[in-house]
């Protein structure tokens, strides 16, 4: 066997394993300094009748989601009108 082709095959696949690490530390250097990014800030408003409490039973989980996947901050402010 022919060493010299086994060393070039070696060195060659480093060398490939190692741009492929250096560009996925680099995207992954990218997503943590956006998410490390000031996010703008929203109030959001849910006006609803204060006739039923079952309009309190669709906003909780509305919020839920909201909290969960949006890529902004926001505060919530419950209003009750008597």
């Amino acid at each position: 066997m022919n060493y010299n082709f086994l060393l070039m095959l070696t060195a060659g696949t480093a060398a490939v394993a190692l741009v492929y690490v250096t560009k996925k530390i680099q995207v992954m250097n990218k997503a943590i300094g956006q998410l490390q990014e000031k996010k703008k800030r929203f109030t959001i408003a849910i006006m609803s009748p204060s006739v039923t409490m079952f309009v309190a039973e669709i906003t909780r989980p509305f919020i839920a989601y909201i909290r969960k996947y949006a890529s902004f901050e926001f505060e919530t402010i419950e209003c009750i009108h008597k």
